[in-house]
């Protein structure tokens, strides 16, 4: 055989002798068909065909399968493709003359007799091989004759087809080889050597079509996206990008911790997070030496160019035609949400590996493993990002009802594998100690409206014209398997994201954040844009527009790319952080500042503040800060400001142990607490540095205190959602007292000091007995603490802070408190493993019982 396109390839034209597994595993699937083991052959070849594309013998196999369940249609199309991908295929020749003869076009079975003939083909040993799989005799009647004479016009054989009416297959067929006395009918294949050079030059030119494809995609990918190769940074105008930079450097500086001081007092950063895309960000930036966002930029750039080449992969493995594919990959050019995601850069990768899945969805066959396969990678997936896993979960769902033909048994355990490699996701964020409370802001219907694109609702023109001629074309066109799953997903999406839109769904649901799902929804409309294209190239003249077609789609992925997607910049600028660089002796690292927006702070001032503030509002375990940053900032009806009432804010500073403030001066909390404002000497304004308003806390701030007033119960917090007003309302309540014990005569404030991010370390002197300490940390069950290194028990207390009772302590002594790793994350790591090792058990176990 001619290597294989994609890069396969094989020596020989023979169809059971080939040393490789694949060939193994042919032979065998032939073997099940001379035994009438008909389903088991049909499952061998599909199974090949899944994983080795354009191997032409499984799909010869799979086209003799098909003519055994009398389903001619789809053995045509094999047959095809078989000799699509390997021309001088003779025994596919063979076989599809037979079917075309039976079918009435004998012009047709009469040119691939002959060409059969060519490939060295012998009459009785072609028709002992077609006899054993077939295990019939086509028959043909006068009717089909007749028809035959009526096909469209094609070259005229000589005068031996005029005899075909009284012939039957084979005594037609052997006239013809007759003509060939000098053919070697024992088709001896002499095994010639390839070079390299060879291998090459013969690869290159059966693909010459696909790599010109290829090639006009990554011209394009790098004209439209070259920011990407020549910046530092991204203006993304959206705080993720640079929250993720500084993930990225967290790993590269402390390594993958289980806590981070940096944040709101304490924080678990990689619990219930992606991390894969850090990871590998950051090995980019340990080969290259480029800084973090230099190698996040190139990155971004390499997956833009990335997803074009898969989308037109996966399009073309799917079966369509090179111009399908090439519209299909320019159309993703035309996704105005794709800007979102590059944004996020996390979502970003799952945009990017989505066709790749989506491929695998539709390529899904039973009984031969790769229902397990497709469950890992959805279990995986998670650690790419969220929303890809549970996109591909529903992409999962209905190519299930689109071809139900697994057992339960085998559903069930897809799905078991699938919870099981997610644990290390999703058991630390369920059954954690972070408390009930998530911040109510997250689940409304106006942060969905929000973060849903506005323009176009993240598509495009090219795209909601696709979408709007796919569903016309329903009408008229058979459906065919991917056209039914891509269509059928589109719809899923789409209701669930205009319910979500609408506030039409449960809460929880939007936690899924279903409309930041409008990139997954346009690549999936670039995809049916494949099934579209193939199906109008029947139609006359429609060859012609498609330049026209293609020019357009170009100039709007264009247009968008440039008008939407974040430009690059050299230098990043950030006054907060500019401020604290210059200022190392005004703050220290145990005293905390709130600031409106963290990551920029976190990742330009890395390791040298803490913050009143997170950024992974799903995570957190702080009560305090949602409520404080409303209270400080927000302008609304009711707010402290619209009040003139600071009381509430200073309550929720000392709880939360703020020292410093910084706001833009533009704010209007700015104006009241500078001189003059409604709020002046509230706080200690300390200056104004490049159109930012710098302010500290009048009074002495807590870090740590210990008192007799205070014990394991009476400050704590109700572990409840405090969603609602009377809620609130209790929660205030809570932190008034919180605050009357902290500043009362019988408490002492004492320091806390962080060695590192991990760690947590006060000393005590002249300490009585009866006394109870609470350090301004956030509470985890993962905090061991000893007391002049002896084991003491870490509780809970005031809101969600660090707890410990000294009652039977006195004198001096020192406290250290160190994260280990939670008991959670043990469990959910041995969980992911567990699911790893099943699954790929379950697949080899599957296709030994298969073959």
């Amino acid at each position: 055989m001619k290597n294989d396109k994609w890069g396969g390839s094989s020596s020989s034209s023979d169809l059971t002798e080939d040393t490789t597994e694949v060939s193994v595993r042919f032979s065998r699937g032939l073997e099940f068909l001379k035994r009438s083991e008909v389903d088991r052959a049909r499952r061998v070849f599909e199974d090949i065909i899944d994983e080795s594309p354009d191997y032409s013998p499984a799909h010869f196999g799979l086209g003799c399968v098909y003519i055994r369940l009398d389903l001619k249609e789809s053995a045509l199309e094999a047959l095809n493709r078989a000799l699509e991908l390997e021309p001088g295929y003779g025994e596919a020749h063979l076989i599809l003359a037979r079917l075309l003869y039976e079918n009435g076009d004998f012009v047709g079975g009469y040119n691939h007799v002959n060409k059969a003939v060519q490939s060295g083909v012998s009459p009785d040993s072609g028709k002992e091989l077609i006899d054993s799989l077939l295990k019939s005799e086509f028959k043909h009647s006068v009717e089909s004759e007749k028809a035959g004479i009526e096909t469209e016009e094609r070259e005229q054989p000589d005068e031996l087809e005029i005899e075909r009416v009284k012939a039957s297959f084979w005594d037609f067929t052997k006239k013809i080889f007759k003509r060939y006395k000098d053919v070697d009918i024992t088709r001896q294949v002499k095994q010639e050597p390839f070079s390299k050079k060879n291998k090459l030059l013969t690869f290159i030119s059966e693909n010459v079509k696909d790599l010109i494809y290829l090639l006009l995609l990554i011209f394009f990918s790098v004209y439209f996206g070259n920011r990407f190769f020549r910046f530092e940074f991204l203006n993304t105008g959206y705080p993720d990008w640079i929250y993720h930079a500084y993930r990225i450097r967290s790993l590269l500086e402390y390594g993958f911790l289980t806590w981070s001081n940096d944040w709101v007092g304490g924080f678990p950063i990689w619990q219930s997070y992606q991390f894969l895309p850090h990871f590998i960000t950051a090995g980019v930036q340990i080969l290259t030496g480029w800084s973090i966002t230099k190698s996040m930029v190139v990155v971004t750039g390499l997956l833009f160019i990335l997803l074009r080449i898969i989308v037109y992969l996966t399009a073309r493995f799917g079966g369509f035609s090179p111009e399908a594919g090439f519209i299909s990959s320019i159309l993703s050019f035309a996704i105005i949400g794709y800007q979102g995601p590059i944004r996020e850069f996390s979502l970003l990768w799952g945009v990017t590996l989505f066709p790749l899945i989506l491929l695998k969805a539709y390529r899904l066959k039973s009984g031969n493993g790769s229902l397990f396969i497709y469950a890992i990678l959805i279990g995986s997936s998670i650690y790419i990002h969220p929303i890809l896993a549970v996109i591909s979960g529903i992409i999962l769902c209905l190519r299930l009802i689109v071809d139900f033909k697994w057992s339960y048994k085998e559903m069930i355990l897809a799905l078991i594998i699938c919870a099981l490699i997610s644990s290390f996701y999703w058991f630390p964020l369920f059954l954690g100690d972070k408390p009930v409370h998530v911040d109510p802001w997250i689940l409304s219907t106006q942060w969905q409206r929000e973060n849903m694109p506005r323009q176009l609702f993240g598509l495009s023109f090219s795209l909601i014209v696709t979408g709007i001629i796919a569903t016309g074309s329903l009408i008229k066109r058979k459906l065919d398997r991917w056209t039914t799953i891509i269509f059928s997903s589109a719809i899923v999406l789409i209701i669930i994201i205009s319910l979500t839109y609408m506030g039409y769904v449960p809460k929880i649901v939007n936690l899924l954040m279903p409309t930041r799902w409008t990139p997954f929804l346009g690549l999936l409309f670039s995809l049916l844009a494949a099934s579209l294209i193939d199906w109008l190239k029947k139609f006359k003249h429609f060859t012609l527009l498609l330049p026209i077609i293609i020019l357009l789609i170009i100039y709007e992925g264009y247009f968008i790319s440039q008008s939407l997607i974040p430009l690059g910049t050299n230098e990043s600028y950030n006054v907060e952080s500019e401020w604290v660089l210059a200022h190392p002796s005004d703050i220290i690292y145990s005293e905390k500042i709130l600031i409106e927006s963290v990551p920029d702070l976190s990742f330009f001032a890395f390791g040298k503040v803490r913050t009143t503030g997170h950024y992974f509002v799903q995570g957190t375990y702080d009560l305090l800060v949602s409520p404080l940053k409303w209270l400080f900032f927000s302008e609304e009806a009711g707010s402290p400001l619209t009040q003139r009432n600071f009381e509430l804010i200073e309550l929720y500073l000392k709880a939360t142990g703020t020292t410093h403030v910084m706001v833009s001066s533009s704010k209007r909390i700015a104006q009241a607490l500078l001189p003059g404002g409604v709020f002046e000497e509230k706080l200690t304004f300390l200056e104004r540095y490049k159109g930012l308003a710098i302010f500290c806390v009048p009074w002495e701030p807590v870090q740590a205190f210990y008192t007799s007033l205070s014990n394991s119960k009476n400050l704590t917090f109700p572990d409840i959602s405090y969603a609602k007003y009377e809620k609130q309302q209790l929660r205030d309540e809570l932190v008034a007292r919180f605050n009357e014990v902290m500043y009362s005569p019988d408490c002492m404030i004492i320091n806390a000091e962080y060695p590192s991010q991990t760690e947590i370390k006060v000393e005590l002197e002249n300490v009585e007995m009866g006394n109870y300490l609470i350090i301004l940390a956030q509470y985890d069950g993962a905090w061991r603490a000893t007391i002049n290194q002896i084991p003491i028990a870490v509780e809970r207390n005031g809101p969600n802070y660090i707890g410990i009772d000294i009652s039977e302590y006195s004198g001096n002594f020192t406290i250290v408190l160190i994260h280990k790793m939670h008991w959670t994350w043990k469990v959910g790591i041995s969980l992911t493993l567990i699911g790893i090792i099943s699954g790929i058990y379950l697949t080899i176990n599957t296709r030994k019982t298969l073959y």
